[in-house]
């Protein structure tokens, strides 16, 4: 990498590309993304980079690979969680999605919406609130998505609606009205 490099928050530097310039991760402006690629295409090192260069961000780095663990567990020193299966996987995103209400819910809180405030000034992210109260970014790294898809079977959508207190889907024909 070049001796100068982008600094700012949550903007890390995880390549570099054809003509020598950084190509960088800048989780502020793109928060979500997907990583595909071929075999030995450098996906894993890619999400080596990332891992490296959120370490000295303040940042909770979260990992699910389901492969038990072969891509990032060597890493595990630097997650704040890591999932090594699919029922901790699970375990994991029912805390990261109540984590997430806890932070939507301190985010509509602040919002203080009344017909003066502009557009522009109304909280839409943690980025929008004040650095007092704004909680610490999470990032979640999933190692093949694929493999976490194929835990999902009706079996295991029944579990979850059991353990949020749903009723479970009746996937029968639908009644008709007449």
């Amino acid at each position: 990498m070049p001796a100068r490099l982008d600094t700012r928050p949550m903007c890390i530097p995880v390549a570099l590309r054809e003509d020598g310039s950084v190509h960088y991760r800048d989780y502020r402006a793109v928060p979500h993304g997907l990583t595909l690629g071929a075999t030995e295409s450098g996906k894993s090192v890619y999400q080596r980079n990332l891992v490296a260069g959120l370490a000295p961000h303040h940042v909770a780095l979260v990992g699910i690979d389901c492969k038990q663990g072969v891509e990032l567990f060597p890493l595990a020193r630097r997650f704040s969680a890591l999932a090594d299966n699919p029922d901790a996987a699970l375990e994991l995103l029912e805390a990261l999605v109540t984590h997430m209400e806890e932070v939507y819910q301190l985010i509509r809180a602040e919002q203080r919406i009344s017909v003066a405030v502009l557009d522009a000034e109304i909280a839409a992210d943690i980025w929008d609130l004040p650095e007092d109260i704004r909680p610490v970014p999470v990032v979640v790294l999933v190692d093949e998505v694929a493999e976490l898809a194929l835990y999902a079977t009706k079996d295991e959508e029944k579990r979850r609606d059991r353990r949020r207190g749903r009723r479970p889907r009746d996937h029968g024909p639908t009644p008709h009205r007449v």
